[in-house]
């Protein structure tokens, strides 16, 4: 049985090996804090955009091959999440992550399709 490469929850912005090689990504701190899974390792990116709190910018290890920039709730949030403050966050981080698509030349991709043998399509997202 095979699986997707990517693993994301709101955004999947594309960081190949030719970019993580080459360092073309923005750095991330820890050990794989954020999701403790070996598949998939996710580790909270430096910088994060200011007034986020609850949001935290990722990057996360592919299955295959890359790793993809998104974001999450953050884990170790455990007060009650006001739905407004979330969606004003979510606001603050999609223009974090587009200013580093921007600055890093990344593609964002969708998963468009999954088969039953677990393979994936992604097709690039389409920006306005």
């Amino acid at each position: 049985m095979s699986t997707p490469n990517f693993k994301y929850t709101n955004r999947c912005i594309v960081v190949s090996d030719d970019d993580y090689e080459n360092g073309n990504y923005p750095r991330y701190e820890g050990e794989n804090e954020i999701s403790g899974n070996r598949n998939y390792p996710s580790y909270k990116l430096r910088g994060q955009p200011e007034g986020c709190g609850i949001l935290i910018a990722i990057l996360t290890g592919a299955y295959y091959s890359g790793a993809c920039i998104d974001f999450i709730v953050d884990p170790n949030w455990e007060e009650e999440t006001d739905p407004a403050q979330l969606d004003q966050e979510a606001n603050v981080m999609n223009k974090f992550l587009d200013k580093i698509v921007e600055d890093y030349g990344l593609e964002e991709v969708e998963c468009v399709a999954v088969f039953s043998n677990g393979e994936a399509i992604y097709e690039p997202v389409k920006t306005n």
